[in-house]
């Protein structure tokens, strides 16, 4: 026996004594798996840093992110390249073609309806549900959504100021020239 030890004899072997002279508890680590043999796996031992909330940094990070996703919120809001309106006064009036395909064609678009119209067949009228605008860099991208009797259609075409000529985005050679504008509404 070791001289200054004789507490340690009532104990069991492998505990020590804590201050109040009751045998402590061996310290137990929590399970984890172990890797298969063989495998080149790395166990992380090292215990999780203790979180007390969101520091500096962090609210300064999501301030930022919060900040940046406002800033294209913004900008994708006034540079969308797609409006709903209605049609504008340029593009107004009846249009013809000088293709001799479509020689006794009118188109003419007005701010509430679409009328499709031949010297053969007559004319249909269409109501004009909505006008969707993109900008391009010489000219404006117009679809213009109708209702006829099948349901929901679309026509759409390019306006050129440039030239004062439409051209349908599903037949480009041809160009559509303003024949007349419609007369203005009184007060």
């Amino acid at each position: 026996m070791v001289p200054g030890n004789e507490e340690n004899r009532s104990h069991q072997p492998g505990s020590t004594p804590d201050e109040k002279g009751s045998p402590r508890r061996p310290r137990t680590i929590p399970w984890q798996p172990t890797p298969a043999k063989g495998s080149a796996a790395i166990v992380n031992t090292t215990p999780p840093a203790k979180q007390r909330g969101p520091s500096r940094r962090g609210l300064a990070g999501m301030l930022s992110v919060v900040l940046l996703a406002l800033l294209a919120l913004v900008l994708y809001t006034s540079l969308a390249p797609e409006r709903a309106g209605e049609i504008p006064d340029e593009i107004l009036g009846s249009w013809r073609t000088t293709d001799p395909r479509y020689a006794e064609t009118v188109l003419d678009i007005g701010k509430t309806t679409l009328v499709f119209g031949t010297a053969d067949s007559g004319s249909t009228s269409h109501t004009i549900e909505r006008v969707e605008q993109e900008d391009l860099d010489l000219a404006q991208l117009y679809t213009v959504h109708y209702r006829d009797e099948g349901g929901l259609n679309e026509l759409s075409f390019f306006y050129i100021p440039i030239d004062n000529v439409i051209r349908f985005k599903n037949q480009r050679s041809l160009t559509w020239k303003r024949d007349s504008v419609p007369a203005e509404d009184g007060p």
